[in-house]
Parts: structure tokens; C-alpha cells; sequence
């Protein structure tokens, strides 16, 4: 885990911290013998760079990498690669002020059971398609603004929920849903689902 208390605190200069990724991090990642089940990078004054991708694309080499971990705290959001859409082995994936486009060929993390995209930058197609590739997925949590979650969206609750059958946590600080009228029928419905996941 790499985090503020190991960059010194968040007062850190991000010129440092670019060097301490790229002379410190990556020569540990290099060195580390044997799987790397878990990594994470979650520094408060961390801007996007190019050590990032280093980092991501060594990690991608191994189908070891089960938690992952990628919080960018300054700046401008950080352009996942498609290195990053090879970690196929993931069960556990957090980020925070990412850009997710993957390329066409993606087709999802089969095995992911929990994720947190906290104001990551997704359109509706690209997020629903992602979502209902995740087949495993359990635990959900969606917090963004009109920032990240970009583009029109038209989808509601029903097809949110649709893409998640084995959602047992959800939470989410907003979701652009249409308008959509919702009967009491549905809401009891919706209510036992509630209580039979709980």
C-alpha cells in the first residue's frame, strides 16, 4: 500500500511524488518476487502521470493482481490505459478520478465482486455495458457529478438493477436517471428484494 504516510504526508510537491513513483514504487514492483495479489496507490496531492501507466502496465503482466486500489487525488483526471483493462484477475477494484474508456475488445472483469467508482469519467453506454460484464458483482458504490458521469443518460433504476442481479450492497451519491414513474407495486418489490439481499 502506498499512501500518504508513506509520501510523508500530503504536503509532499508532486514533482516529488513523480519521483518517488517512478525511483521508489516501481523499483519495489520490479523487485517483488512472486504474485502480487493486492496494490494500492492512494495519495491525496497525486496528479496523473505517466508513472502511473508504468506502474499499471508492470502489474497487467501477471494474472496475479486480485485488489487494485487507484485514487487520484489532484489535478486532472488520470486516462486509464488498456493495460489496465488486461487485469482480467481482479475481485476488488477501487477509483477515484479516473477516466474509463476501454477499448472495444473489453468485454469486463468477470471475476469482480466489489467496486467503487468514486468521480470517475464514464458515459451511460460504456458504464452499463461495463457493469452488466461484471457477472460476480456483489458490493457497488457510484459517487460522481455531472462532471464524471458525462453524456445523456437515459437509463433508470430498473435498468440499473438489471445489470446487477447479485447486488447485495449498493450506494451511490447520485445516478443521472430519467424521469421514470414508479408504482407502489414496484416499490414493494423493490422493498423485498431489499430485505431478501440484506
Amino acid at each position: 500500500m502506498f499512501d500518504d504516510a508513506v509520501f510523508r504526508g500530503s504536503t509532499c510537491k508532486a514533482v516529488s511524488i513523480r519521483w518517488k513513483l517512478l525511483y521508489i514504487v516501481y523499483p519495489i514492483l520490479l523487485l517483488h518476487q512472486g504474485p502480487i495479489l493486492e496494490f494500492s496507490l492512494c495519495i491525496s496531492r497525486l496528479s496523473s502521470c505517466c508513472e502511473i501507466d508504468q506502474i499499471i502496465l508492470h502489474l497487467s503482466k501477471s494474472d496475479t493482481l486480485k485488489k487494485l486500489t487507484l485514487c487520484i487525488g489532484a489535478g486532472d483526471d488520470h486516462k486509464l490505459l488498456p493495460a489496465f483493462f488486461k487485469l482480467q484477475q481482479l475481485t476488488d477494484l477501487k477509483l477515484q478520478n479516473c477516466v474509463f474508456q476501454p477499448p472495444v475488445t473489453f468485454k469486463g472483469f468477470s471475476s469482480l465482486v466489489s467496486l467503487c467508482l468514486n468521480n470517475v469519467s464514464i458515459t451511460e453506454e460504456v458504464f452499463l455495458q461495463f457493469i452488466s460484464n461484471c457477472p460476480e458483482l456483489k458490493n457497488f458504490t457510484l459517487i460522481g457529478d455531472e462532471k464524471h458521469l458525462t453524456g445523456c443518460w437515459n437509463s433508470g433504476f430498473v435498468e440499473l438493477f438489471e445489470c446487477l442481479p447479485l447486488v447485495q450492497h449498493l450506494c451511490m451519491s447520485c445516478y443521472p436517471v430519467k424521469v421514470i414513474h414508479i408504482t407502489l407495486d414496484y416499490i414493494i418489490l423493490s422493498a423485498r428484494k431489499c430485505i431478501a439481499t440484506e
